[in-house]
């Protein structure tokens, strides 16, 4: 082992199994302490920061290829979005017009409707005026024709809905 030996703060050279190396040390003097650092004198620093700023590059090329994607992803999901948003507020205008015309044509006709169940329960009424039926609503809704009727007017509206139910209209 070669070695030259200089004051403090410099550098020194010495050979070590054929290489040349660099050696940089300073002495902390307060605490005794002596910091050395070594680098070797030949090329294989500057492939290993060759390779080095390669993989960089190359990483730096895959971020941005990522942040790409996630960009485009994001946006494709968003349009998306807002195309699914758009057409539900389409069918929700839609319904509500339905319902609009539906209560439009109920509340031009003066007569009595029931929606009621093939077991007779009633689910839902119209009437221009509450005087027509036979009960209060609240005493009709969920109850069944054969509870709020005569016998004899519960068997006919039953067989009235099961014709309706079975060809589509009765006149019972």
């Amino acid at each position: 082992l070669a070695c030259q030996i200089a004051q403090d703060k410099e550098i020194k050279n010495f050979d070590s199994h054929e290489k040349r190396w660099s050696l940089a040390y300073a002495s902390i003097h307060p605490l005794g302490w002596k910091v050395i650092i070594t680098a070797p004198n030949d090329t294989s620093h500057v492939r290993a920061n060759y390779l080095s700023h390669s993989l960089f590059i190359v990483f730096s090329v895959i971020m941005f290829i990522a942040l790409i994607v996630t960009y485009l992803a994001a946006d494709i999901i968003l349009r998306y979005q807002r195309k699914l948003e758009r057409e539900k507020k389409e069918r929700e205008e839609e319904l509500l017009r339905a319902k609009n015309k539906y209560e439009t044509t109920l509340s031009a006709l003066p007569d009595l409707f029931f929606e009621m169940g093939l077991d007779g329960t009633y689910y839902d009424y119209h009437s221009p005026d509450n005087s027509l039926l036979s009960a209060p609503p609240q005493l009709l809704l969920g109850k069944k024709v054969s509870d709020v009727l005569p016998q004899e007017a519960a068997m006919t509206c039953l067989n009235a809905l099961q014709e309706a139910n079975n060809t589509g209209s009765s006149k019972g």
